[in-house]
């Protein structure tokens, strides 16, 4: 499943970088580092990885349409038993286990520049995020394992500040930050089954990366 996944994203982040480069209205795009913390048990405290995205401006004004994708992973530990559905007691002790995790996911939505001041801007957005999710566990132990995946949908507002440290450079440095949460799309009630993100997760989203865009004026 995790695989699967990684060539639509990786074609999403390829239509993404190509529209900056190709579309005449793109006036700009960014790539980020990204940490995610997630409200979940199987996301472990912080998941990292990278984004990419693009803004279109709508009229020549402040408004503009938001593209992007985004991959991160992580890995966590704590106790807890691997085994899912109708267990018999005494069959399936507690112990150490090991999470690994991946979330997917892409992104549309609508910006608007709030404030330009000399050489710094600050945008205020909000977008629909879809994507997958990935976990597997395993019991360090017993190496017994459970493995689960979703497809999610979900909604985020965010604020992103950027900075123009150079007068002649369409370039900034751009610190962000959205809050959200995730659903899934479609839900499934089995009895006797492992479904952990049958109830979603919220996710308060950081990003620090570099931006290329013509400031305003």
């Amino acid at each position: 499943m995790t695989f699967s996944l990684r060539i639509p994203l990786a074609a999403a982040i390829a239509a993404v970088l190509s529209a900056l480069s190709g579309t005449a209205g793109a006036q700009s795009g960014a790539v980020s580092a990204v940490a995610v913390a997630a409200d979940h048990r199987l996301l472990g405290n912080r998941l990292y990885g990278g984004a990419a995205r693009i803004n279109i401006p709508l009229g020549g004004g402040h408004a503009s349409v938001r593209l992007g994708a985004e991959r991160v992973s992580g890995n966590s530990r704590r106790t807890g038993v691997a085994c899912a559905g109708l267990v018999m007691p005494g069959t399936c002790a507690p112990e150490p286990l090991r999470d690994d995790a991946s979330l997917n996911t892409a992104t549309g939505g609508l910006g608007y520049r709030a404030l330009v001041w000399e050489r710094f801007a600050v945008d205020v957005g909000a977008d629909v995020r879809v994507g997958r999710v990935q976990a597997d566990t395993r019991g360090l132990m017993s190496e017994r394992t459970l493995s689960s995946s979703k497809t999610l949908r979900g909604f985020e507002l965010g604020i992103d500040g950027s900075w123009f440290p150079w007068a002649r450079l369409p370039l900034a440095l751009e610190v962000g930050g959205s809050v959200g949460e995730l659903t899934p799309v479609v839900s499934e009630q089995l009895i006797d089954g492992y479904t952990p993100f049958e109830g979603g997760f919220g996710l308060t989203r950081v990003r620090v990366g570099v931006e290329w865009r013509a400031r305003s004026r």
